[in-house]
């Protein structure tokens, strides 16, 4: 999905990608740099955890920002997740303003 963003005309296309799934996410198309990675902890093949530990071992997601999203929110969750490599860990539900803000910079 393409989306047209007039306020920022330097960033004037953005290639959305949607995946449900683990296996998508692992073997979707991103020819393209991905700039931002939200992900789901609880997700039914492979955890978010893994799911980060596989793409932060490519290059291509060096500096990806990748944001756990999660009903996990406990202390041990957010190490988890910093360990995996996300670079943040929000409690559902995240607010729009939030993401806005991560976005922003």
């Amino acid at each position: 999905m393409d989306i047209r963003d007039s306020t920022r005309p330097d960033r004037a296309w953005l290639d959305i990608v949607l995946a449900g799934v683990c296996d998508a996410v692992l073997t979707t198309d991103t020819s393209g740099h991905v700039v931002f990675l939200l992900l789901d902890i609880g997700l039914p093949e492979l955890s978010g955890y893994e799911v980060a530990e596989k793409l932060r071992g490519e290059a291509d997601f060096d500096d990806t920002l990748i944001v756990a999203v999660s009903g996990y929110a406990q202390d041990e969750d957010r190490r988890k997740s910093a360990r995996a490599g996300f670079n943040h860990h929000f409690a559902k539900p995240i607010r729009p303003e939030t993401l806005a803000e991560l976005l922003a910079r």
